[in-house]
């Protein structure tokens, strides 16, 4: 967004929004206008901005793999902090940052927002996503060979339909279910947000996410079997990134 509505180019620092876990760029311009960070941003003056997660909908490319190939999905937010976030300011020299759930900080930065930045997840208070990191969902997807996530399918439905099913579970409104009673998103936006939203990510980015649920440790992604932990860190377990 080089510009505001006025028209007026932008005269201010660049600032990139990232959007969170399950969900794209649009995330950013749901509400109107004045309640919408981007269009804020940019009538203020600032060169806005908006990021893609690899895997949703507008950024599915790859320079040669597809989609439907199982290696185009193998990755978790690792990758994505440290080689997508890090080429996306590598292509613009960004100096500040409005993050939200899923990126971690580079030193390329001159300031960052966070905005529910990933950490302890076990202190997530989503009961529902608890119990999703409990059952081992993520993982029995990937057994089943699923690679890509997509939370509207119809495995990932047939899950979610078992979470609803358990005893003392509510999931009449799952935005809430999945985050809480929600500060910002206007209700008049609530079928905009629904059509929008959930955006596929990999089934290994949702196994990496239980994990940090289940373990309360901020680490790399944990392969299981030792073997596999020495070959990509040469130990036998993850190693914990500093925090």
């Amino acid at each position: 967004m080089p510009a505001g509505r006025s028209g007026k180019s932008a005269d201010k620092p660049p600032v990139l929004l990232q959007h969170g876990l399950l969900s794209d760029g649009s995330t950013w311009l749901f509400n109107s206008p004045d309640e919408s960070l981007a269009f804020i941003l940019a009538d203020n003056g600032y060169d806005v901005w908006i990021a893609n997660t690899r895997g949703t909908r507008f950024s599915r490319g790859h320079t040669s793999l597809s989609p439907d190939e199982s290696a185009y999905w193998d990755w978790s937010w690792d990758e994505l902090a440290a080689y997508d976030l890090t080429a996306t300011f590598q292509y613009r020299t960004l100096t500040a940052l409005a993050a939200f759930s899923q990126e971690k900080l580079s030193n390329m930065l001159r300031s960052a927002a966070l905005l529910s930045p990933i950490a302890y997840l076990n202190q997530i208070p989503s009961l529902l996503t608890k119990v999703a990191a409990d059952m081992f969902l993520a993982e029995e997807l990937y057994w089943l060979g699923l690679r890509e996530f997509v939370p509207d399918g119809q495995a990932a439905s047939k899950l979610l339909e078992d979470i609803c099913s358990k005893p003392g579970m509510s999931c009449p409104n799952l935005m809430d279910a999945f985050t809480g009673p929600n500060c910002c998103v206007n209700s008049s936006k609530t079928n905009t947000f629904l059509d929008n939203s959930p955006q596929s990510t990999a089934t290994k980015n949702m196994i990496h996410l239980a994990q940090m649920v289940r373990t309360g440790s901020v680490a790399m992604y944990d392969y299981v079997n030792e073997d596999d932990n020495m070959k990509h860190y040469k130990q036998s377990t993850p190693p914990l990134y500093d925090t």
